[in-house]
């Protein structure tokens, strides 16, 4: 038996390692304030819990007009809009090489700093200047980086790379690139992560943030692109694909069309009690595409958190591999991967069909895996 798993990554929840993911509209209001903002990333032990407000008398975002966390527009450098996170378990002392990703459009600015992301009582913020400064970026415990002009509107990734630097992408084009060097640790339980200003007289958020993520890991350079896919402002598709090809839609599906006769003995896979589908995973081809491009990824067993992806540098020599074992051609799907990153498979899908993928790992087990393809 495997003592791995396989993900077909269909959305942002796919990507392993999420600490926290804050939806649109995934709201608790009050007279229009977020009282609630429900973190729906609970497959980690130790991960963060909803973002509430840091007490009784606190400030909190409004409902912005794109079902995302938004400051009052026009109101006073005082209205602080603070949403804090704290943790479950204990996250402190781990040395994880966090990634965050958001969306935020502008939507006043004020002459001063306007905090968009922090941990709580740690040295991580990341930031859209005020005025007086004219700036964004971000300050770890390693220094401060800053970039030119005021903060794009946008998909936003902040994320380590393979040299150890910390990178900032927007719509995934580097905005930042070869930043401080640091694996941020988040500080003891308590210490958690904040939307907002730490303080009612200093920060505020300057904008509406919309999907907000954290992986308590380094991203693959494969992952960094299929996250622009899901992640932007007005549902743009900002990956860049593989060679051409885009990434494919995939999502799961209920059957229903009959196979057997029941009356017969025949096997039959809709379900036939009610409510309760059988589905099946299927990946589309965009009109107009010879091909497209979908990501699997295997989630090794092991960890304070039970499973993680991890890069080959941790895999002990055993590293993940493919094969196909149905498909409708002679001829295999081209499989593409990141150099230390074996548990990455991007796979170009052009005929459609049923296709059957064995994963192994050497001393590890193997794992069947389906996916159907149409196009459009």
């Amino acid at each position: 038996m495997a003592n791995f798993d396989v993900s077909i990554r269909r959305e942002l929840l796919d990507i392993g390692g999420l600490a926290g993911l804050w939806r649109p509209f995934d709201f608790e209001i009050t007279n229009n304030r977020i009282t609630r903002w429900f973190n729906r990333a609970t497959k980690l032990k130790n991960r963060f819990g909803d973002l509430v407000p840091v007490d009784a008398a606190a400030v909190t975002p409004v409902l912005g007009p794109n079902g995302g966390a938004r400051h009052t527009i026009g109101s006073s450098a005082t209205d602080g809009n603070t949403l804090v996170a704290d943790q479950i378990g204990d996250i402190s002392g781990l040395s994880e090489n966090w990634s965050f990703g958001f969306s935020f459009r502008k939507n006043f600015q004020l002459n001063i700093p306007q905090q968009l992301l922090a941990a709580a009582a740690g040295s991580l913020s990341i930031t859209r200047r005020g005025i007086a400064t004219g700036d964004y970026g971000y300050v770890t415990g390693a220094g401060q980086v800053d970039a030119s002009g005021d903060i794009p509107d946008g998909g936003h990734l902040w994320s380590p790379n393979a040299a150890g630097t910390l990178d900032w992408l927007v719509d995934n084009v580097a905005a930042i690139t070869a930043g401080a060097l640091d694996p941020f640790e988040f500080g003891a339980p308590g210490n958690g992560l904040r939307i907002g200003a730490p303080d009612s007289t200093t920060d505020a958020l300057g904008g509406e943030l919309t999907d907000i993520a954290a992986w308590k890991r380094k991203l693959s350079p494969k992952e960094r692109d299929l996250i622009f896919k899901f992640l932007s402002i007005g549902g743009v598709d900002n990956s860049a694909g593989v060679g051409g090809d885009p990434r494919a839609a995939v999502e799961n599906r209920p059957w229903t069309d009959d196979t057997g006769d029941l009356t017969l003995r025949q096997v039959n896979r809709v379900n036939p009690q009610a409510g309760r589908p059988q589905f099946y995973t299927i990946a589309t081809i965009p009109s107009g595409e010879a091909a497209a491009i979908v990501q699997f990824a295997a989630n090794t067993t092991g960890g304070a958190d039970g499973t993680t992806v991890a890069p080959d540098a941790d895999l002990a020599g055993d590293l993940y591999q493919l094969s196909f074992i149905e498909k409708p051609t002679l001829v295999a799907p081209q499989v593409t991967q990141d150099a230390g990153w074996s548990s990455i498979f991007d796979v170009r899908v052009v005929t459609p069909g049923h296709y059957t993928l064995l994963f192994e790992r050497p001393n590890n087990g193997a794992m069947y895996v389906h996916l159907d393809v149409e196009k459009l």
